[in-house]
Formats: structure tokens, C-alpha cells, sequence
């Protein structure tokens, strides 16, 4: 016996054995059986590897097919943003034609409206004149109408201050008689009465 096991001693029919055709095999079960121990916590360990390998690449090819689903979605995306490119460029290009027409149409009505207001400020400035002329005419006949008949208002008042000034001892007479007696004293019977 070995310290570490027993030993066997097997004949094993080698034909490349340079002993003959048996050649003696010496194998210790002990190292054998930890030797297969670990080989087959290795395979187990393999096993498991494989297993893990087998599940990720099942996970792998989930995921490539995800991929190419996605890529085949973008694919389709973008043909949709080439459609819409270039339908947005026509539209864009026609926008632009239509906007430089509009443009063009507001400088000609602009210049039609610029004209039609100087000449409708050509033809104000001028009734304005002409209405300010017949203003001033008629401010001046007015104003010597007015200035005349001021002058004989005050004639009128004159003469009539006049005329109630002569009029005022007749006036009293008649409204007061018996206070208006005229009576001619001597002045003797004047110093007298007072």
C-alpha cells in the first residue's frame, strides 16, 4: 500500500506499450477518485458555465432580433423623414414663391397707396387754403360789420343817455307833482324855512 491509497496494479493490451503487448499499469484509486471528484465538480462547473453561455446567448439572439427589429423600424423612419423632406422642401419652395409674390403685390399697392394719399393731401392742403381765404374774408366783413354796429350801439347809448338826461326833471313832474311845485320865495323866506 501507498501512504496515500492503495495501489492496484493493472495489465492493460497496449500495442504501442515498448514492453510487449501488456504493459503494467500502476493507478491509485484514492488519486483517482479525487481526480475524478474534481473532474466532475469541473464538468458540473462547465455545466453550469454552458448553461449560463447557453442562457446568454439566448439572451444574445433576443436581442440581436430586438436590434434588427429596431433597425428595420428605422429603416422605415427614416424613408418617412426622406418622404416628408422632401414633400416640406416642395411646399417650402412653393411658400417662398408665394410670399416674394406677396411681397412684390404689397410694394405696388404700397406705392399706389403712397400716391393716392399725396394726392389726397394735395387736394386737402387745398381745400384747407381755399377754406381758410373764405375764413379770413368772411373774419373781416364780420369784423367790420361788428365794429360798426358797436359804433352806433354806442351812438344809441349815447343819445339815449342824452335824451333821459333832458327828460329826467319831466320825468319826476309827471310821476311826483306835488313834490315838484315850483315855488319863487324871496330869498329872505329861503334863509328862513331852514
Amino acid at each position: 500500500m501507498s501512504p496515500e491509497g492503495p495501489l492496484m496494479t493493472h495489465n492493460i493490451n497496449l500495442e504501442d506499450c515498448p514492453l510487449g503487448s501488456t504493459c503494467p499499469l500502476v493507478v491509485d484509486i484514492e488519486e483517482i477518485k479525487e481526480s475524478s471528484k474534481s473532474t466532475q465538480e469541473q464538468l458540473t462547473n462547465i455545466r453550469g458555465d454552458v448553461k449560463i453561455l447557453e442562457i446568454s446567448h439566448i439572451n444574445f439572439q433576443k436581442y440581436l432580433e430586438r436590434l434588427d427589429r429596431v433597425s428595420d423600424r428605422l429603416g422605415e423612419v427614416l424613408e418617412q423623414l426622406r418622404l416628408l423632406v422632401t414633400t416640406n422642401t416642395e411646399k417650402i419652395a412653393r411658400h417662398e414663391a408665394q410670399i416674394g409674390e406677396g411681397r412684390s403685390m404689397t410694394i405696388d399697392l404700397q406705392e399706389k397707396l403712397d400716391a393716392q394719399s399725396d394726392k389726397i393731401l394735395g387736394s386737402m392742403n387745398a381745400m384747407r387754403n381755399e377754406i381758410m381765404l373764405e375764413f379770413n374774408d368772411l373774419k373781416k366783413t364780420t369784423t367790420s360789420k361788428i365794429s360798426g354796429l358797436e359804433k352806433a350801439r354806442n351812438i344809441l347809448y349815447g343819445a339815449i343817455l342824452v335824451i333821459g338826461l333832458i327828460l329826467t326833471p319831466f320825468a319826476n313832474r309827471l310821476i311826483n307833482p306835488q313834490q315838484h311845485n315850483i315855488t319863487i320865495q324871496a330869498p329872505s323866506a329861503v334863509q328862513t324855512q331852514k
